[in-house]
């Protein structure tokens, strides 16, 4: 009797389990709109600041930012970045456990942590989600500067505030990692 309750309660679990993780992938999937889904976002932009390294001395610390979004059938995102400062290059894939980027309605929105401060990343979709927008900027606490690594592992305290140029943003139908 106790070996069949058991078996019984283990099943119990599982079904539970699977009905949940069923409801939890249909919220996400109704928290992205429709027209959001199997699509493929990229975007781009050059963020500058003036700026010192750790030993003192002034630099225009700046980097070219890339990112591929996915979003999948169920809401789900996929994300791929490039980052190019002077000479380091970094690519770095996230699944939707490890991803910031997070759907705000007919936004997508992401909170990067820096040493010292922050940086925000909004991609704006029209209407039809045929087109988008992205809009990036820093700041930190009153009084505190950004501080943040480098690729080449250096310790950066921005002097102003940052400037983000070259912003682009596209939007395409499916996936663009070809799963």
């Amino acid at each position: 009797m106790f070996h069949y309750l058991t078996i019984l309660t283990t099943a119990f679990s599982i079904v539970a389990f699977g009905c949940f993780s069923t409801i939890m992938l249909a919220e996400t999937a109704a928290a992205a709109p429709a027209k959001m889904l199997n699509k493929t976002v990229r975007y781009s932009f050059t963020a500058s600041a003036q700026a010192k390294r750790e030993d003192g001395s002034p630099v225009v610390a700046s980097g070219n930012f890339a990112r591929t979004l996915y979003i999948s059938n169920q809401g789900r995102i996929f994300d791929r970045e490039d980052r190019q400062e002077q000479r380091e290059r970094k690519t770095s894939e996230l699944g939707p456990e490890g991803s910031k980027f997070r759907i705000e309605g007919n936004r997508i929105v992401a909170l990067f942590q820096h040493l010292s401060g922050a940086s925000q990343i909004i991609v704006s979709f029209n209407d039809d989600f045929t087109s988008c927008t992205v809009n990036a900027m820093s700041g930190s606490e009153a009084g505190k500067s950004v501080q943040f690594k480098g690729l080449n592992g250096i310790t950066y305290t921005n002097l102003g505030k940052a400037t983000y140029s070259n912003q682009t943003c596209s939007v395409s139908e499916g996936n663009a990692f070809g799963g």
